[in-house]
């Protein structure tokens, strides 16, 4: 597992947003770190790359 996320785990950060789809942002790592933070009891730690985080103005609704 990534320093940077097991660092992010045991801080209890919420997230971590990173560019680094080969080692970070994948399928692999986000399965493998929920197994490890169920089993170790940590909470879960969410990976997004930056642009899931962008809001798309489109996707914005007008509730007035």
């Amino acid at each position: 597992m990534s320093q940077h996320v097991a660092a992010a785990i045991i801080s209890g950060c919420d997230a971590i947003v990173s560019w680094n789809f080969k080692h970070i942002v994948n399928h692999k790592m986000i399965k493998g770190v929920k197994i490890i933070t169920d089993k170790e009891g940590y909470p879960d730690l969410l990976i997004y790359a930056p642009p899931m985080l962008l809001e798309d103005e489109g996707d914005e609704k007008n509730d007035t």
